[in-house]
């Protein structure tokens, strides 16, 4: 995790007005989950594979369950500035949310989760922890309301 412009080491470029960056790999995190995971991932496309007999369509479902599961495989990336949140994953699935665009914030046991503003756009924006948890929320409490668990 660093604090200001550290440019795109990280495969994120340094927006304007950062305040903190770091990169989070739930995959490496969760180590019995993901064992569980991959095999029924695996599972999976050995029902495929055997269901239809077609290579083709085996790599096309593990295409698709993996990237739909990219952001537990991949590695994201976040840059928290002064004018919201930036997200991206594979490098180049990402998005930027204003803090505007944010309601508040709630604390889980290993991420901070940034609900939406109902009126802009539904879900919510999960910022997973990796290093130093404190310096994230000091940053997002400064900009954002604590929410009540729901």
């Amino acid at each position: 995790m660093t604090h200001g412009k550290s440019g795109s080491r990280d495969g994120v470029e340094a927006p304007e007005g950062e305040l903190l960056r770091w990169r989070a790999h739930l995959l490496r995190r969760r180590p019995a989950r993901s064992l569980a995971l991959v095999a029924a991932l695996a599972a999976g496309l050995g029902v495929v594979q055997v269901a239809y007999r077609s290579t083709g369509l085996t790599l096309v479902s593990a295409v698709l369950l993996v990237g739909a599961l990219s952001q537990f495989f991949f590695p994201i990336d976040y840059v928290i500035t002064t004018r919201g949140v930036h997200t991206r994953h594979l490098g180049f699935f990402g998005e930027f949310v204003p803090w505007d665009d944010l309601a508040g914030w709630r604390l889980q046991p290993d991420c901070l989760v940034l609900p939406r503003r109902r009126r802009r756009r539904r879900g919510a924006v999960v910022l997973y922890f990796q290093g130093d948890p404190e310096s994230i929320v000091r940053e997002v409490e400064t900009r954002l309301p604590e929410t009540k668990s729901s």
